[in-house]
């Protein structure tokens, strides 16, 4: 990676999944792909009421979110 160009992470939360995309941008507007990982999290699975999202699937999330986001760090 040059100096000039940078990189940009997107975290894609859905009911089914939690996805997470890494490009590295160059000066003149070229990307390229990084990194594409995703992780089950059924939040929509079990919701209560319909409505809610149960502990558990919210928990799974958020541990996602969170490694998701130390993987962000590493790739700076």
């Amino acid at each position: 990676m040059k100096s000039n160009d940078r990189r940009i992470g997107i975290i894609d939360l859905g009911s089914n999944s939690v996805r997470l995309v890494i490009y590295e941008i160059k000066v003149d507007g070229a990307f390229r792909l990084i990194d594409d990982i995703s992780e089950t999290v059924r939040l929509s699975e079990g919701m209560i009421e319909g409505k809610f999202i149960n502990d558990v699937s919210m928990r799974k999330a958020i541990k996602t979110i969170k490694l998701f986001r130390n993987l962000c760090s590493a790739y700076r």
